[in-house]
């Protein structure tokens, strides 16, 4: 029989549970936590869109929630590309790219988790880049 050791944690406000098995005599693969992952499900890449435009996404182990964690975007590799966070709403995975005359034109757009302060969570899975789309705006 096993010995289990289970704690809980305090992770960026939100309570996370751990559970980790004695070692045993036959090898198991370790898993490793990634921390807060962020997935876009809308747009796609090389859509054609006109802001403002809804954006649907799934998270795990983060809370958004309007006036704490949020989404930002931001155009990879345009130096002073300054991040611009999501119009939030009450539906969960719903969140509108705002109409921002910076985003206009074919735009490679990386979205990011950020904390309340907005700074952005470093870890890869954390961070989605859509590439080729064409956003429709004023100049």
């Amino acid at each position: 029989m096993r010995n289990l050791n289970v704690a809980h944690l305090l992770v960026q406000g939100l309570l996370v549970w751990s559970c980790s098995a004695a070692p045993s005599a036959s090898p198991t693969a370790n898993v490793v936590a990634a921390g807060p992952t962020l997935e876009i499900t809308s747009p796609k890449p090389g859509e054609v869109i006109s802001p403002p435009t809804p954006v649907r996404f799934a998270v795990s182990d983060f809370a958004v929630i309007k006036g704490a964690g949020h989404i930002e975007v931001f155009m990879p590799g345009v130096p002073g590309s300054a991040s611009v966070p999501l119009q939030e709403t009450d539906e969960p995975g719903l969140a509108y790219l705002p109409a921002d005359k910076f985003l206009s034109g074919k735009r490679d757009l990386t979205f990011v988790l950020a904390r309340g302060d907005g700074t952005h969570l470093d870890n890869p899975e954390a961070r989605v880049t859509i590439t080729g789309l064409t956003i429709q705006g004023r100049r």
